[in-house]
């Protein structure tokens, strides 16, 4: 039986989307450096969105939050101010 900590899922969430991710920018400290970080620490569920995009950083990109197929715990954006409540939207949807 694992025992499991109450902060677990802030810790350790099922899934992390990256919204504004884009191609070529890992390393910067923007959307690509948090998707390098994410890899770095082995969290296994990365969702980069952007709908210019099929991959970012070699993973699938979703052209919207409601598009991811696996659970979404967190929410990293790094979008314009007038796409955030769209963006909003959708993660209250998701």
């Amino acid at each position: 039986m694992t025992k499991t900590h109450p902060l677990d899922p802030i810790f350790f969430p099922r899934g992390v989307a990256v919204v504004g991710a884009s191609r070529g920018n890992a390393g910067n400290r923007g959307p690509g450096g948090w998707l390098q970080s994410l890899k770095d620490a082995g969290q296994p569920n990365i969702y980069p969105v952007n709908p210019r995009a099929d991959e970012i950083e070699d993973l699938p990109a979703y052209a919207r939050l409601t598009a991811i197929p696996g659970p979404v715990a967190h929410v990293i954006s790094a979008i314009p101010a007038a796409y955030v409540l769209d963006m909003l939207d959708d993660a209250s949807a998701k």
